[in-house]
């Protein structure tokens, strides 16, 4: 479910909090027979054939392949004992209509998020919870940290801050970059340098890219974004190699450093979803998407995707990614990136209607291709375009049942423009 309970508390201005279970694994019980031999050196006795014993297992222990599974039905049954049920979108994503409140919860394997417009319903799930699991109980998630990113809440504005500079702070420490000159960009906008670095030399084994990529992409799919681009393509070009190479090392320590620089410049940057500016909570929650693509610029010619889809004045689902067959026209690659986000998008309408907050009006869906928008729209296609008609006859079905709206933007005013090139200080500065 991404951050969507976050975004709905920022517009309904609710109460939020988090609670960590004890041990969770061990609340689920197994749902087969399994049992464990004992270490070597240790005996559990024999039984009266002489045979040494073994003990079965009745509880979820840590390692196994099914625990979390197992504590998800467990405290599944328990969060339906109060009422709560999952939505259809999300398993993770539990919800309960009372009236004119709702509650929400969470789960991220043994962390729970709770957001409620009524404090006391809220708390009285928590006391709930009490008569079934040990948790820790930190209070309102406002000024501290939930899964490594620092949340900032102010209902009375209405607002919810994310940012992860704690994090940030350690990813260059770890590898030992901590004094690191700052750079103003995540990767360098040279278009020729993926290709010149098909015959770059071998990196030093030493030097952990995947460790430094893995690292990288948790602080771009949590609260910094404007790295996401850099990371796709640096994933793609480790992807290709046998072995990582020097380009690949200089892009990682690049994206490093304009992390470590950004700490400097503008600490606390991440992302800011608020009720301000927005007439209603329909208004605020009305998602707005933003799609575009970066025709035949990669090694493999395969064109890039960038989607972005706003809540509340700020991205709540963004993506990078290289298509998955090779565009023939930059029109074609344009319709797979429209095609891309209008299906993330319904999901995200899916989700809102399940949590109470049904999208009433159609999703101005922004695209800077004119001829694009034209092959979704006209009913007579092209000889060139008739290979893609079953995906852009998707999309004017959404658009005559009004589920969206298709809007041509200027290409500066693009957001998705962000995700699908690298762009120099002055472009990112302008997104």
């Amino acid at each position: 479910y991404g951050d969507m309970d976050r975004e709905i508390s920022a517009a309904t201005r609710a109460h939020v909090h988090t609670v960590d279970i004890n041990l969770a694994f061990l609340y689920g019980d197994m749902d087969r027979e399994f049992y464990l031999s004992p270490p070597t050196g240790v005996s559990w006795g024999v039984d009266a054939a002489g045979r040494p014993l073994v003990r079965r297992v009745l509880k979820a222990l840590y390692g196994f392949r099914q625990s979390p599974r197992l504590f998800h039905d467990h405290a599944s049954r328990v969060f339906g004992a109060f009422g709560l049920e999952p939505t259809l979108a999300d398993p993770c994503l539990f919800v309960l209509h009372k009236g004119d409140v709702t509650l929400y919860v969470g789960m991220y394997v043994d962390d729970f998020i709770i957001v409620s417009t009524d404090l006391v319903l809220l708390d009285s799930f928590k006391a709930h919870l009490g008569r079934h699991f040990e948790y820790k109980n930190p209070g309102p998630l406002c000024g501290r940290e939930f899964l490594g990113i620092r949340v900032d809440v102010d209902r009375d504005r209405g607002f919810v801050h994310l940012s992860g500079d704690r994090y940030i702070r350690d990813l260059p420490a770890r590898h030992d970059m901590s004094d690191a000159k700052p750079v103003g960009t995540p990767r360098t906008s040279d278009k020729t340098g993926s290709l010149a670095a098909a015959a770059t030399s071998v990196a030093h084994r030493n030097v952990a890219v995947s460790e430094i990529l893995g690292g990288l992409n948790w602080a771009s799919i949590t609260a910094r974004p404007d790295i996401t681009t850099a990371v796709s393509q640096l994933a793609s070009d480790v992807a290709r190699s046998v072995a990582p190479r020097v380009v690949d090392v200089e892009n990682a320590k690049r994206a490093l450093r304009y992390l470590a620089g950004g700490l400097q410049k503008a600490p606390g940057l991440g992302l800011h979803y608020t009720r301000e500016g927005h007439a209603t909570i329909a208004d605020a929650l009305t998602p707005e998407v933003y799609a575009d693509s970066d025709h035949a610029q990669d090694v493999s010619r395969r064109s890039r995707s960038g989607v972005v889809i706003y809540l509340c004045g700020a991205p709540v689902y963004w993506r990078s990614a290289l298509q998955k067959s090779i565009a023939l026209h930059s029109t074609s690659a344009e319709i797979v990136a429209l095609s891309d986000g209008v299906k993330k998008l319904l999901w995200i309408i899916g989700l809102l209607g399940e949590l109470g907050h049904p999208v009433q009006s159609s999703v101005y869906v922004h695209e800077d291709s004119k001829p694009a928008i034209g092959a979704v729209q006209v009913q007579r296609l092209s000889a060139r375009m008739r290979h893609i008609d079953v995906r852009h006859l998707w999309l004017r079905e959404l658009e005559a049942r009004k589920i969206i709206h298709l809007e041509h933007c200027n290409s500066k005013l693009n957001r998705a423009d962000f995700f699908t090139k690298t762009l120099t200080r002055d472009q990112q500065l302008y997104h």
